[in-house]
């Protein structure tokens, strides 16, 4: 079996375990409503990514194989805009599950590349990859369990992620663009960043568990992930959804953070996936993608 699906297996099963236990910039916020000049009521919204795109944390979960919530980010701007959304996202996938391999979901079904979703009719496509690539959330919180519980309390790897890495994740990014124009030659494609855990100083609290050079590492890793999405942006012309202006503010240990911190599965305090985007980070992101459409959006 080949090494990306194996280790986009293994965060499925994390993921999962998760859920079974408990069952640029997003500037503009509010509820906007309308059509785009852009895009037209009732068109064809594709939805390509990993679980950054799919939500694992959030009710309802509208696939369990995936783990995809009805609440992430293509569903809110689906709403918005009225739009007939196809959402192929995917807990533990990869740049590859959406170009050629099979990820086995939860209950180990076979699920098809996700660009078999993509048509010709397609107006709007948006993908969030590459974290899993690189192993990003996957270090994030098997170093955290280990520095709270013991080095040899949680299974996983943790490796920093290399130039070559991102190298290759670059070329990936910009294969899957060009694949999605390819097969949608009309749609506005947008590639939408990951949330950030670590601020750009690397902070870290108790949310956070991480030493500080852990902490450095992996806000090394994903700054390196920003610069690849950037990189595939320029490469294809795809525009490119820049996640969280105010980093101090958003991330883990901010005062308004948009993804969830390490914790443990509590279904009675509704904690779900560890580092995650949260119900506010998926508002953010769809008003990021509201405002670059078009949209008015109204103050908070």
């Amino acid at each position: 079996m080949p090494t990306a699906e194996i280790a986009s297996r293994r965060s499925l099963r994390r993921l999962a375990a998760v859920a079974a236990a408990c069952t640029t910039a997003g500037i503009a916020t509010g509820t906007a409503h309308g059509n785009s000049p852009l895009i037209e009521a009732g068109t064809t919204y594709v939805a390509l990514g990993s679980s950054y795109a799919a939500g694992p944390a959030l009710e309802p979960i509208a696939d369990v194989d995936c783990l995809r919530s009805g609440a992430d980010y293509a569903h809110l701007v689906a709403d918005r805009f009225h739009l007939n959304l196809v959402d192929a996202t995917c807990s533990g996938a990869t740049s590859a599950d959406i170009l050629t391999n099979h990820l086995h979901g939860v209950t180990g079904r076979s699920l098809a590349p996700q660009i078999d979703a993509v048509t010709s009719d397609a107006r709007l496509v948006t993908i969030t990859i590459g974290g899993n690539d690189l192993g990003y959330v996957g270090a994030l919180t098997t170093l955290s369990c280990r520095n709270n519980f013991g080095p040899n309390a949680c299974s996983g790897t943790a490796v920093q992620a290399t130039a070559a890495d991102l190298d290759r994740v670059k070329s990936s990014l910009t294969e899957v663009v060009n694949t999605v124009r390819a097969k949608a030659p009309d749609a506005t494609v947008m590639l939408v960043d990951y949330l950030p855990v670590l601020d750009a100083y690397a902070e870290t609290c108790a949310a956070v568990p991480l030493t500080p050079d852990q902490a450095t590492a992996l806000r090394a890793t994903y700054t390196g992930l920003l610069d690849a999405t950037q990189h595939a942006a320029d490469a294809t012309g795809a525009t490119v959804v820049r996640a969280a202006a105010d980093e101090s503010q958003h991330a883990a240990c901010g005062p308004q953070p948009w993804v969830t911190g390490f914790e443990l599965p509590n279904p009675m305090a509704g904690k779900g996936a560890p580092y995650h985007p949260n119900a506010a980070g998926m508002a953010a992101v769809a008003d990021a993608i509201t405002t670059i459409l078009g949209h008015e959006t109204s103050e908070l």
